[in-house]
């Protein structure tokens, strides 16, 4: 059980990450 929740926590790690990029690349435009 431990390793599937690790691998889960990384996966949504990597999710966030991805979602803050995209946020970031759609917002430069407004704020840079």
């Amino acid at each position: 059980m431990g390793g599937v929740r690790a691998i889960l926590n990384i996966e949504m790690i990597c999710i966030i990450a991805n979602y803050e990029t995209s946020l970031e690349r759609f917002f430069s435009p407004w704020l840079f």
